[in-house]
């Protein structure tokens, strides 16, 4: 159920709330009832989602945290469809915001080029990355001239397998797809968007991100190791970790500078110490997501220790005039 909202209102509808197929990709919508939708973070499980809900067409903004394939793994299909689709179907080409130039880098050569960075000029042939294709077994194909017999050991086939494909300069790039902005302080359909950059799995560049109106403050960790400080924002969506990969699954021993160290944990979220640090008011406020299926177990609520709870695949979380009201 999509609300009618005012300019100024700010409305998260959660298309996925972990990094496994059963909770879907952490990822969500900023958006209006009507018009163009901002989609944060679009991971491998998200493009199905937004299928079921009838809105790739209204998808015309992307803000991406980092580059991680659950949070950038369904930029593929979905800069197909957009590009593929007829425009009746697919919408408008969407404008892909990256914090930076060198996060725009690393997501077209190390994640997406691969599948994405085709050649879309000239003369139709086969291979890879300049290595001919040897088909050992008959394969036919429509030709030019009609159907084509190819293969390795034809008579009178077509030889296919000699054929070369290279990536070359004219081959696709990440802007054919996507209009491409960079830069951690955005306007979208009159919010401010800024990143901020947060630790998460060590070398990645990695960032958070602040939804900011008249009306409302949003502030969202993106995946990160760190628990927020004190914060004044109307809702805070925090990244969680099941099961705690922090402490040794037999001692239960903790070791702050373990390798598998790249997300909060619920052990973290209620020291004392911090849940003091930060007061009732803003505990009140903070949501989980990013879980796995042990959010479930009844030890695991953090509800009972005063917190807002999970933020769960379906779950529609709305900030007007500051204030906060959850839409299960």
């Amino acid at each position: 159920m999509w609300l009618i909202l005012s300019l100024i209102m700010v409305e998260i509808s959660m298309l996925g709330s972990g990094m496994n197929p059963d909770l879907g990709n952490t990822s969500f919508l900023v958006s209006e009832k009507e018009g163009p939708r901002l989609l944060v973070d679009c991971g491998f499980t998200v493009p199905r989602v937004l299928s079921e809900k009838s809105v790739m067409k209204d998808i015309e903004h992307v803000a991406i945290t980092h580059t991680h394939s659950d949070h950038v793994g369904g930029l593929e299909l979905l800069g197909f469809f957009k590009m593929f689709a007829p425009n009746f179907i697919s919408g408008k080409k969407p404008t892909l915001y990256i914090p930076s130039d060198q996060m725009a880098h690393t997501l077209w050569e190390n994640t997406l080029k691969g599948g994405m960075g085709f050649p879309n000029t000239g003369p139709y042939s086969f291979g890879y990355d300049g290595l001919a294709m040897d088909v050992e077994r008959p394969m036919v194909l429509m030709g030019e001239t009609g159907l084509e017999v190819h293969g390795r050991d034809i008579d009178n086939g077509h030889d296919l397998y000699s054929q070369v494909y290279g990536l070359d300069k004219k081959s696709m790039k990440l802007e054919d797809y996507f209009n491409i902005k960079t830069g951690r302080h955005q306007k979208i359909n009159g919010k401010t968007i800024n990143f901020f950059p947060t630790p998460h799995t060590r070398g990645l560049e990695n960032y958070g991100i602040k939804i900011n109106t008249e009306d409302a403050n949003v502030y969202y960790s993106g995946d990160t190791i760190a628990l927020p400080g004190k914060l004044s924002d109307d809702l805070i969506i925090q990244d969680l970790q099941f099961p705690d990969f922090n402490a040794d699954f037999k001692t239960g021993e903790v070791d702050p500078k373990s390798v598998n160290n790249a997300h909060a944990t619920l052990r973290e979220a209620t020291l004392p110490e911090y849940m003091n640090y930060v007061g009732k008011e803003q505990l009140g406020k903070t949501y989980f997501t990013h879980l796995w299926a042990e959010h479930k177990k009844p030890t695991n609520n953090p509800s009972k220790h005063g917190y807002g709870g999970f933020l769960l695949p379906g779950n529609h979380i709305r900030v007007e005039n500051h204030e906060v009201q959850l839409i299960k």
